[in-house]
């Protein structure tokens, strides 16, 4: 847990330096740190981190790299811990089409998952721009192997469709099923 806030707070530094020398602003960094600590009846404590970092390579190809850590306990035991971490590599070929390769990483004890791996391309399209948000939709196979906490494996192809409706205002080039985006339809099809 340690680790992922050091990683974090690392990050959001080097992500400064570019505008320190007043260069052209390529790298991106958005992080947010929550913590949730009550007492009572019921002594709860929840923390949360989460960071997107991203950068512009050139106009048509953009690097998304996101991490998030969740931590909780209830009177001393420990009751969500999870942990994910996923890439992303888009370039437009349009103003509207687009692809991407999209690698990722996910830890959830608590969901029986000791790690999941997955990978795969995805191809989007912007539906519709407007003044303050946008639609768009994309498609794509992922490779997906899962390790459990009973010692079981599982590997597999899925297909996720994802729509989405995100705010222009965070003039991002694509979504990312991590990001704070208003997910309208996710569709998974396993084998």
């Amino acid at each position: 847990m340690r680790a992922a806030i050091v990683v974090i707070i690392l990050i959001v530094v080097f992500s400064s330096i570019p505008a320190v020398y007043g260069e052209e602003k390529k790298w991106k960094d958005e992080a947010e740190l929550f913590l949730v600590d009550t007492g009572g009846n019921t002594e709860v404590m929840s923390l949360s981190a989460n960071n997107t970092l991203q950068y512009t390579f050139d106009e048509n190809l953009k690097g998304t790299w996101e991490l998030s850590a969740l931590y909780g306990e209830s009177d001393g035991v420990r009751n969500a811990e999870s942990y994910t971490s996923e890439a992303r590599l888009d370039y437009l070929f349009t103003d509207q089409l687009y692809a991407a390769g999209i690698p990722g990483w996910l830890k959830d004890e608590f969901a029986g998952i000791e790690a999941k791996y997955y990978t795969g391309p995805a191809l989007g399209y912007r539906l519709f721009t407007g003044p303050r948000h946008f639609v768009l939709g994309e498609v794509g196979p992922n490779y997906v192997t899962e390790k459990y906490i009973d010692n079981t494996d599982e590997e597999f192809i899925d297909v996720s469709l994802v729509s989405m409706n995100t705010p222009s205002a965070r003039k991002t080039n694509s979504p990312s099923p991590l990001s704070s985006s208003t997910i309208l339809m996710i569709a998974t099809l396993t084998r």
